[in-house]
């Protein structure tokens, strides 16, 4: 079993695993970017803006994280915020 985590370590894993997300993104937009098919190169950027500010994908992707969201704002000690934090899943994949 592996041993508790403190929580600068907790925090330095989550933000590894952001950094990874965010070089995966990254990545992701310089494979579109530079597509062969001149109707990805032309049309990603507004798609993704589009599907980024329609209220109804926004809604649905703030559901996920809503119960989240709820709990967190309902802790107050910081004994049971770090019980939480250290509940966090530390893989690769965020799926």
């Amino acid at each position: 079993m592996p041993s508790k985590l403190n929580a600068k370590e907790m925090l330095l894993s989550l933000l590894v695993q952001y950094e990874k997300m965010y070089l995966d993104n990254m990545a992701l937009k310089a494979i579109l970017t530079t597509s062969p098919s001149s109707r990805t190169r032309q049309t990603w950027i507004k798609d993704f803006e589009e599907l980024r500010n329609d209220a109804t994908y926004r809604k649905r992707a703030h559901e996920q994280f809503a119960k989240l969201y709820a709990h967190i704002n309902a802790l107050t000690d910081e004994a049971d915020i770090l019980e939480l934090l250290s509940k966090i899943p530390l893989t690769e994949k965020v799926n």
